[in-house]
């Protein structure tokens, strides 16, 4: 079994079990760390800062953001400094609403 295919059957168990899943994991199964760190977690880019792209710390997002507003980004229903977020969050209820919730509970990096 691939780790893909593992992580998905946990997701999908966790689900049918009507329990929330792991707002980290899906961060990382969902490879919002290509383009994100979470410096306070220890969670570096797998991308670098270009001309192109603008790599965001998301440590601390509950500082600046709200989770209804974080919720709408993610589904390409509200924009930061008029843009959409670059894709829309392509996964279950359940898991965005872990996500955001993560998200929205990380501390601000020392």
């Amino acid at each position: 079994m691939t780790l893909l295919s593992h992580i998905l059957s946990l997701s999908l168990s966790l689900a049918a079990a009507g329990e929330e899943p792991d707002g980290k994991k899906v961060f990382l199964a969902k490879k919002c760390n290509v383009c994100h760190s979470i410096k306070s977690e220890g969670i570096v880019a797998l991308q670098k800062d270009s001309a192109e792209m603008k790599i965001s710390d998301l440590s601390g997002l509950s500082t600046k953001r709200k989770l209804d507003w974080l919720v709408r980004y993610l589904e390409k229903k509200e924009k930061l400094e008029d843009k959409l977020h670059p894709p829309k969050f392509r996964g279950e209820e359940a898991e965005l609403n872990a996500l955001s919730k993560w998200l929205m509970s990380l501390k601000p990096a020392s």
